[in-house]
């Protein structure tokens, strides 16, 4: 009897070893039953914090991490087992993707489908993969995965899911026409719950508002579906369907609509403030100016010093200045919103409009100093232009002024200048502003034909697309300089090779390097040049000889060189007001200077430099070499005073490191002195110190 009853305990444990339902027993049973409590606790979590994040936490999640280790010890003991060796894998990836591990999460659905492609649950594996891509912001690659789904169709039972994916791939990649495609095909099938349709409706306002396609916008921000969101959110959409009307210039319904979601919020908190603004704003665009004045009013009095209340002052100025173009009150509304909240970003706009309102009225009222009036300048009303564009923002009021100007011609014959600026502005704003091309265009060459050599026809030239041919006195001084710097350049190698013989030798450095680049030329040619130039005159007899500016005479010493020193005279001649004038005027006394002995000349021409360009850097250069002391610049003292206050602390600190030092040593000797004190007293302690063995 024992005998068969260890043999049948034998074969039941045979039996047990070999049945497939063992891993179940041992560990999917455990996971499943993980993987269900963690699922009742994610519904639950949704259902009472539906805008809360969707990656588990907490119990939930060591729900999670029980359900993964389960079912990796199932894999791992049970490595030939068939049945449950799919489940595991998929409800690891599912884990991981509820926890928010989307990395692991994809790995884990590749390895699915790479050995359990013909299971059940591969439909489900390739959405959710694709969806753990997106999440880990690998667009590409989700946009692959999603493909795959959408083309099964809609026998794909994660179809219209797909098609949300790709709503939001499209939409990240800023096709917002792809993304309204996929979302109205989840629309025409009329599947999907009533909160999935409505926040669809809600996207696709969204992103029709983005598109500005105000009627198709607000014709899903009013969609009888969005009924089914939280009152929250249909206010929002509500108030967007708003917006919708405002951009349609359907004034009055904007503002009916706006004043329902304005009623729905609670009074006086910081959202209900900021609606009354803005239904004040459609009510003045509704010409329900008693209303708004009404509403905006009770906001300034309920909530003074707040920047709402500076907004509301704001859009009251606004109003006055825009549509009643009454500026006197304008001000007013405007001071108000800078006291209310000079901090503000309304504040310190309001601050801006005023200050130009004013310096407007200004100009409107001028007057004479005989106390009669007189008509303004062209300059001033530029002036008035350039203030309703920059600073109060009216694009018709500043055309409006430009017009006026321009087709008067100018108002004085010396105010002629400000013409082709104007003119030019005016085309600027109908092309950047006005988007009108043709009326631009037409401005345009306008310019060109009627103010030829400008810059302003050069930029004409520019914005037309067309070849600059156009060259202002800028250019054309330019050009002249070119050729001059290229013949001293000519004549500088013949004075090197031996070529060309010349009364001076110039220091090597001033040969060589071009004028144009070196506005201050070297100390070496400095010092040498101011033996020669300082002692012959006085800073006033240098400004007498500025004044009699005659032509330049100088004592050639070659053809060539002749040439070049006359190209330069030329061209400070020729386009006195440029920069490179001055700078020819600076090479041809430079030149005068170390090329000829005519020294007189070319202190008559720094002293005319010196007089007239003083600011510039060619005439700081002119008025050291003419200068009869020595002059130390703001540079050289501030080195000087850095290289002091280094010198003072280098000083200071090698003094404290010898004051270290020596107190180092000191304390040394006086610990060695302690050591041979301490030993003698040792020596005197001993047994063979009490007696005396002499």
């Amino acid at each position: 009897m024992k005998k068969l009853q260890g043999i049948f305990l034998l074969l039941g444990l045979w039996w047990l070893q070999s049945c497939t339902c063992c891993p179940y027993f041992n560990h999917m049973f455990n996971a499943e039953r993980a993987w269900k409590e963690a699922e009742e606790l994610r519904r639950a979590r949704l259902d009472s914090m539906p805008t809360d994040t969707t990656v588990a936490q907490g119990l939930e999640r060591q729900k999670y991490d029980r359900v993964i280790e389960k079912c990796s010890r199932t894999l791992e003991r049970f490595p030939d087992e068939v049945k449950q060796k799919p489940r595991a894998v998929f409800l690891i990836a599912e884990s991981f993707r509820q926890q928010g591990q989307y990395t692991k999460a994809v790995q884990k659905y590749d390895e699915f489908e790479r050995y359990f492609a013909d299971h059940d649950s591969m439909t489900a594996a390739e959405y959710q993969r694709a969806w753990c891509l997106y999440k880990n912001r690998d667009f590409p690659l989700a946009r692959f995965a999603v493909d795959r789904v959408i083309e099964s169709g809609e026998e794909h039972p994660y179809y219209f899911d797909g098609l949300n994916l790709l709503a939001l791939l499209e939409e990240h990649a800023e096709m917002p026409d792809l993304a309204i495609s996929a979302l109205e095909k989840i629309l025409a099938s009329e599947n999907g719950t009533p909160f999935l349709r409505a926040k669809i409706h809600i996207r696709l306002g969204d992103l029709y508002f983005k598109e500005e396609k105000w009627e198709m916008a607000y014709k899903h921000y009013t969609h009888e579906e969005v009924k089914h969101l939280e009152e929250k959110e249909q206010m929002l959409a509500l108030a967007q369907g708003a917006e919708c009307l405002f951009n349609l210039k359907r004034y009055a319904q904007a503002a009916k609509e706006y004043e329902k979601v304005m009623l729905a919020h609670e009074s006086q908190s910081i959202l209900w403030m900021k609606q009354i603004v803005r239904w004040g704003e459609m009510l003045y665009a509704a010409d329900d100016v008693d209303r708004a004045d009404s509403a905006l009013y009770f906001l300034t009095q309920e909530k003074r010093r707040s920047v709402y209340a500076s907004k509301a002052w704001f859009v009251m100025g606004d109003y006055a200045q825009m549509r009643l173009k009454n500026f006197a009150i304008a001000v007013d509304r405007y001071d108000s919103s800078w006291t209310t909240g000079p901090g503000t970003e309304w504040g310190r706009e309001a601050s801006s409009r005023a200050i130009a309102l004013r310096e407007l009225l200004a100009l409107r009222t001028v007057k004479d100093t005989t106390g009669q009036a007189r008509e303004r300048t062209s300059e001033e009303e530029f002036q008035i232009a350039e203030l309703f564009l920059f600073k109060l923002s009216e694009i018709d009021s500043a055309l409006l002024v430009l017009d006026r100007l321009l087709d008067s011609g100018g108002i004085a014959e010396q105010d002629s200048p400000i013409l082709p600026r104007a003119a030019y502005a005016r085309a600027f704003l109908y092309d950047e502003y006005k988007d009108d091309e043709p009326k631009a265009d037409s401005l345009y060459r306008a310019i060109i034909a009627n103010y030829p050599g400008t810059e302003f026809a050069q930029r004409s030239q520019a914005n037309l697309g067309m070849r600059i041919t156009e060259l202002t006195p800028e250019d054309l001084a330019h050009l002249a300089f070119l050729q001059a710097e290229s013949l001293m350049t000519v004549v500088t190698e013949k004075i090197q090779k031996g070529e060309i013989i010349i009364a001076k030798n110039l220091p090597d450095s001033a040969q060589t390097e071009p004028i144009a680049q070196v506005p201050l030329p070297d100390s070496t040619s400095m010092d040498s040049a101011k033996t020669d130039l300082s002692t012959q005159t006085s800073q006033d007899d240098s400004m007498q000889i500025a004044e009699e500016n005659e032509g330049f005479a100088p004592q050639p010493s070659s053809s060539l060189l002749d040439q070049a020193l006359a190209a330069y005279d030329s061209v400070w001649k020729s386009y006195p007001e440029t920069e490179r004038a001055v700078q020819a005027l600076y090479a041809l006394a430079h030149y005068t200077e170390n090329y000829t002995d005519n020294v007189n000349e070319a202190r008559r021409l720094y002293a005319i430099l010196r007089a007239k360009h003083r600011a510039t850097p060619w005439g700081e250069a002119a008025d050291y070499k003419l200068s009869s002391r020595l002059v130390h610049s703001d540079k050289d003292i501030e080195r000087l005073r850095r290289r002091v206050e280094q010198n003072k602390e280098s000083a200071d600190r090698m003094r404290k490191q010898y004051e270290e030092e020596q107190k180092r040593m000191r304390s040394e000797e006086r610990e060695a002195v302690q050591m041979r004190e301490a030993a003698d007293e040792v020596l005197q302690d001993d047994y063979n110190t009490m007696y005396d063995f002499e």
